[in-house]
């Protein structure tokens, strides 16, 4: 997998070379063998021991205002607020507003480098812009809590959160 820093429009502003029609695809059979690490995908009972023994950093995603409980949250039936000991990082924070890419020094809040890092965010989409941030940053090992917000704010999923 490779990720285009900026998308699109940083790959366009290279002049690098793209099509308007439509292809067709490769006639012969493609094989794609994964690595699949499940230690990097954390799911929630996994991520409730986590927060009852604060055993790893929790990095949330989410716009603070959602974060704080602030700003309603946009799907019917979800609590506002977040986990217990998380800590912020918009995804905003990771992004140049001129490139649309990652900054080249992201704000990555300090941590115990000793504890492993979970990320979530409002569905588990933008939680890995962290991962991915902590991986340029030369932390290979974050993990993504891909239930996020969307599954632990519930109001039938009987977690703790801090509003």
């Amino acid at each position: 997998v490779r990720i285009i820093n900026g998308g699109l429009p940083a790959w366009m502003h290279e002049n690098l070379p793209t099509v308007s029609a439509h292809t067709a695809p490769v006639p012969t059979a493609q094989t794609f063998e994964t690595n699949f690490r499940d230690h990097l995908v954390v799911g929630i009972d996994k991520m409730r021991t986590i927060v009852d023994t604060q055993s790893a950093t929790i990095m949330d995603a989410r716009p603070a205002e959602r974060f704080l409980g602030i700003a309603p949250e946009p799907r019917a039936g979800m609590r506002a607020g977040h986990m217990p000991h998380a800590i912020n990082v918009p995804t905003g924070s990771l992004i140049d507003p001129t490139t649309r890419g990652l900054k080249t020094t992201p704000p990555l809040p300090t941590h115990d480098s000793q504890k492993p890092i979970v990320t979530t965010c409002g569905s588990g989409v933008t939680a890995c812009v962290i991962a991915l941030a902590l991986f340029e940053a030369g932390k290979t090992d974050a993990a993504v809590y891909d239930g996020s917000w969307a599954e632990w704010g519930q109001e039938a999923a009987n977690t703790p959160i801090v509003n």
